[in-house]
């Protein structure tokens, strides 16, 4: 194992340094994520399950030995429970009916920690094509400069809507911005409720959770933060959408899905990917590829649940149209591109190509392993890319 790594198995790294990411918001304790990684056997999704729920549920339940918790322990361990259930829930197939019951008790200990914490914030939902999407607002709590403005995220392929609020929502608040998240087709209660896969049309999603607060979002700008996939899908309502938002903030960069398949499949398959079909040989043998990749091959279910796609011709085809297309020169406004150089779904020289198109004051960030950013999304750098991201922000609301 290199140092510094918590498994030799890439996913679980990653997943488990994603967990220990939202610890200076609650959302883990080192000593509780050490002994649930204890648990835990090298390349096993099953035991990473039972480990994280076991996990979950013991840090949630009230220690009657040790006398009663007062609200707030109990409230900051149901944070803490939120992000384990989470863990437990992530590597569990579409169909196991665990995934559902674990991402239940995740939802519930978060709702009921913010009510125990009195965290100051609004629910609200949306209707969007016959789906209810949630969309919550946490008002500002730095009164020294409250009412700088409104940051609108949203996350991408597999964070749920309470993640946001330990990555950016917890720290935003306290700098004084107001913070609205939502989720969209393809996330969170409206992909396990209601089956509504992701849509490349999200200057829509972001228009709706933007006129559902209408004048509760006050004064200053509104920049859009997107998470991951949510960062290619916030600069596509950027481009679709010229006016809509006052910046933008890929978090990091996403490219086009056709060419994230095709940083993550062989060469030889690079032409038929480009076409939008496998030829049944060829399908045939890139199922056995990714069947063979265990990490690929959830990469590859998941991808097919949040798109809707019976296989992997389908979800060719439906990948096409998420794609960088001339909606990027048509972005108007100031944007920050952060990308990762040790990135791992792409490419990130991507990255580059499409800076390279922009027409709007824009600014690239490289995060890198010198400084702990090298990771998707600065992945466990907590205050690397919050900072930077703030920093620009308050050079919009400046500007």
């Amino acid at each position: 194992m290199k140092p510094g790594r918590l498994f030799r198995t890439h996913e679980l790294d990653f997943e488990a340094t994603r967990i220990l990411w939202t610890a200076p918001a609650g959302g883990a304790d080192f000593g509780e994520v050490r002994a649930a990684l204890a648990q835990i056997r090298e390349g096993d999704y099953e035991s990473w399950h039972r480990a994280w729920a076991d996990t979950a549920a013991r840090v949630s339940a009230p220690r009657t030995a040790a006398g009663a918790r007062g609200r707030i322990s109990q409230g900051q361990a149901l944070l803490r429970a939120n992000r384990y259930w989470a863990a437990a829930e992530f590597f569990l197939p579409p169909a196991d009916p665990r995934k559902l019951s674990a991402y239940q008790a995740a939802a519930a200990a978060f709702a009921e920690a913010v009510e125990l914490l009195e965290i100051d914030f609004e629910e609200g939902t949306v209707d969007f094509e016959g789906a209810p999407l949630r969309t919550w607002r946490f008002p500002s709590r730095g009164p020294a400069t409250a009412g700088r403005g409104t940051l609108l995220v949203c996350g991408g392929f597999d964070a749920l809507l309470e993640e946001l609020y330990y990555v950016i929502g917890h720290q935003a608040t306290l700098r004084g911005w107001d913070v609205v998240m939502f989720e969209g087709p393809g996330q969170s209660d409206v992909l396990r409720y209601h089956g509504a896969p992701f849509t490349p049309d999200w200057h829509l999603v972001a228009r709706a959770a933007l006129e559902h607060w209408g004048r509760r979002l006050g004064g200053g700008p509104v920049i859009g933060v997107g998470l991951s996939l949510g960062g290619h899908l916030m600069l596509r309502a950027g481009g679709l959408a010229p006016g809509l938002l006052d910046g933008l903030v890929a978090w990091n960069y996403f490219p086009g899905l056709t060419d994230t398949f095709k940083d993550m499949m062989p060469a030889f398959l690079h032409p038929a990917i480009d076409r939008g079909a496998l030829p049944r040989p060829l399908h045939a043998g890139a199922q056995a590829y990714i069947r063979s990749r265990r990490y690929f091959n959830w990469q590859i279910e998941h991808s097919k649940w949040v798109f809707a796609a019976r296989d992997v011709n389908q979800l060719l085809s439906v990948a096409a149209r998420f794609d960088e297309g001339a909606w990027v020169e048509r972005i108007q406004a100031p944007t920050l591109i952060l990308v990762s150089e040790r990135e791992h779904f792409y490419n990130p020289a991507r990255a580059e190509r499409l800076a390279s198109r922009l027409n709007c004051p824009h600014r690239l960030v490289t995060f890198t392993e010198a400084e702990g950013g090298q990771y998707h999304c600065a992945n466990g750098a907590h205050w690397l890319p919050l900072d930077t991201i703030l920093a620009w922000a308050d050079g919009i609301v400046g500007a």
